[in-house]
Formats: structure tokens, C-alpha cells, sequence
């Protein structure tokens, strides 16, 4: 089992009526509640699932612009370090970080958005070399892209399309790669501005140099409510 936890704070400075520059500090934390051993490690013996937990300090600057009424852009660089604080090896790890997105909106409520991020990202796969390091995540590249349209006043129609490449760090698995690819599409009906249902259909593909290649076909249906 795993927990996520993120918290962020920006600050922001009027450049130029339609740029406004970002200096942030982000602070998240991965823990890994299973409170089991997942493995040994010919250094230091068994290794429980909390060794690999993670405090990350991220450091960024960006921007946000206007470049017309239906064209907005934002930018975010920096770095992170991760401390992995029950880690015996000492593999703490420091790493680039970018998220990019310009989305243009050609009708009230429809949008076409593409972006990308590098970032670190949690995964289940674990492995030890026998140098004792551990695979303890993956760094993330991902592409997206992102339509959403207005149908009807209260219906709305959403497509989306993925591409991640994962490079897992440390252990027998250090340096190789899962690609994964999703294509989405959704529907979503608003009875008010806060309550609405969606239904959709999502096609995975997973190829991986550390576990099974697969693909997966999701179909869901949900309510949301916001406040």
C-alpha cells in the first residue's frame, strides 16, 4: 500500500500585464504502508516496504502568459531532491524537474491542451544489485494532449491521449525503462455546477523492459461533487 502527499506554495510577481512570473517550494512525501518484507538485501538483510519511503524538496521558477484572450501558456523548472530517509544505502537522489501545458480555447468551455512533465514517480518494482542498492522509483517523462468540448450546456465530451517513459532508478533495475500509452475518451453530464456523472472507456498499452508487456481495456462510471 502506498500514500501520496503533496503540498506546494508559489509566489507570484506581475512582469508584464499579461506574464506573471513563479518562484515555488513543493514538498511531498511517498510512504509505503504495508509494514512488510518485500526482499533481502546481501548488505543489510531483510528490506520491509517502508525502506523505500520518500520526503522530496522541490525548487522551481516559471511563468504563466496571455499570448491572446484564447491562448494561455505556463512553464515550470527546477530541481528536486529526494531523501530516503530508511534507505540503509544512502541512495538520497537529486533530479530534474519541468511541467509545461498551452491550452487554447476555441469555444466557451472547449479546449485543446497539450503539456509535459519530468518527474519522479513511485513505483511497485523492486529489486536489489549486489552492490545493495535498490530500485526505489522512476523518473517520468510524459507527453499529453487534451480535448474537451461542450456538446450540449449541460454535456460535455473529453479525449485524451498519453505517453509516459519511466526510467527506474537503482538496483538490477537501474536504467531500464517502461513505455506506457493511454487513449481516453469520456463523457460527462452537469445536473448543477456542483454535481455531475461521467462515464467513460480507457485503452492502456504497457511495454517494459522489467515486467510484462500488456494492454488493458477500462471502462468506468462515476458521480463528482464539489464544494
Amino acid at each position: 500500500n502506498e500514500l501520496d502527499h503533496v503540498a506546494h506554495i508559489d509566489g507570484r510577481y506581475l512582469l508584464r500585464p499579461q506574464t506573471t512570473g513563479v518562484v515555488g517550494f513543493q514538498f511531498r512525501e511517498t510512504d509505503y504502508i504495508g509494514d512488510q518484507p518485500i526482499g533481502f538485501d546481501p548488505r543489510y538483510g531483510t528490506v520491509m516496504s517502508d525502506d523505500r519511503n520518500a520526503r522530496s524538496y522541490y525548487g522551481y521558477v516559471g511563468l504563466d502568459h496571455n499570448f491572446r484572450p484564447d491562448l494561455t501558456g505556463s512553464l515550470r523548472v527546477g530541481g528536486r531532491y529526494t531523501d530516503y530517509y530508511n534507505n540503509p544505502a544512502s541512495q538520497n537522489q537529486g533530479s530534474p524537474y519541468a511541467m509545461t501545458s498551452l491550452r487554447y480555447t476555441y469555444l466557451p468551455e472547449s479546449y485543446l491542451e497539450f503539456g509535459s512533465s519530468y518527474d519522479y514517480s513511485a513505483t511497485p518494482q523492486f529489486s536489489v544489485n549486489n552492490a545493495g542498492d535498490m530500485t526505489l522509483n522512476a523518473q517520468s517523462a510524459t507527453l499529453y494532449a487534451t480535448l474537451r468540448h461542450r456538446i450540449t450546456p449541460k454535456l460535455y465530451g473529453g479525449i485524451i491521449a498519453q505517453f509516459q517513459n519511466s526510467t527506474y532508478y537503482g538496483g538490477k533495475y537501474d536504467n531500464d525503462t517502461d513505455k506506457f500509452y493511454l487513449v481516453g475518451l469520456s463523457l460527462q453530464y452537469r445536473f448543477t455546477p456542483n454535481f455531475s456523472a461521467e462515464a467513460g472507456y480507457n485503452y492502456d498499452h504497457l511495454d517494459s523492459q522489467v515486467t510484462y508487456d500488456y494492454d488493458r481495456n477500462r471502462v468506468y462510471i462515476g458521480v463528482t461533487g464539489t464544494y
